[in-house]
């Protein structure tokens, strides 16, 4: 009897002591928990993935405008994209731009490159180039002409050449930029890249097209570029 009356206490104990801790172990989860969540707040914790995956990022609408105002510098030269295009020109256009105004100096640009005095021709051995002029218009027609000489000096002209870059008839291109010196002449950028780019080459090689091998789907047997 003696012997049933201990076991009965000593049942009543552990029974004690197994509530304690699990009373014990239901706080200490109810604390980890709060000091997770506070961490959360503070954003002291990992980024929530699953959270960012509903976060937009917005792309430029136009990469290619953004990439042509703040040019990559390769090599040592400005890179511009005109209808999917690379073209690296020694010149930043931009210097010659007036945003504000919205005009272009093209009169300094070609000055810049020495080939910008009318009574004078560039020349590389028999081959010279006049300096590069434009057609009036909305947009305007830029015009290249080499002279293709009988000897260095090029006093006497054998063939002269004319290149022409221009909007299409069906084009809606329309400007975007004045001429400096004259509002009767007008620009689009791509027409701004392009003829800084033909006065380059041709200085460097007069017996090439005026913008090398790029955009010769939009040359035709008339030494003219139509641009779209």
């Amino acid at each position: 009897m003696k012997k049933k009356r201990i076991l009965g206490i000593v049942t009543a104990m552990l029974m004690v002591i197994a509530l304690a801790l699990t009373g014990c172990g239901q706080q200490s989860g109810e604390q980890d928990a709060g000091a997770t969540g506070s961490e959360s707040q503070n954003g002291t914790t990992a980024i929530d993935d699953g959270k960012n995956e509903g976060e937009v990022t917005t792309e430029p609408e136009d990469a290619e405008e953004i990439n042509n105002r703040h040019p990559e510098i390769r090599d040592g030269y400005y890179v511009y994209n005109v209808l999917g295009e690379e073209f690296l020109l020694k010149t930043n256009v931009w210097d010659y731009i007036d945003e504000d105004a919205k005009t272009f100096d093209y009169g300094g640009m070609k000055t810049s490159l020495g080939v910008g005095a009318y009574d004078e021709h560039y020349s590389i051995g028999n081959r010279a180039l006049q300096t590069p002029y434009l057609i009036a218009g909305d947009v305007s027609e830029v015009c290249y002409l080499v002279y293709v000489c009988t000897d260095e000096t090029c006093t006497k002209v054998d063939q002269q050449v004319k290149y022409t870059i221009k909007y299409s008839a069906d084009s809606s291109a329309s400007r975007e930029y004045a001429s400096k010196s004259d509002s009767r002449y007008g620009f689009t950028f791509d027409l701004i890249v392009l003829t800084t780019y033909g006065c380059e080459h041709l200085k460097a090689d007069l017996s090439d097209l005026p913008l090398g091998d790029h955009l010769t789907e939009y040359y035709t047997e008339q030494r003219i570029y139509e641009l779209p």
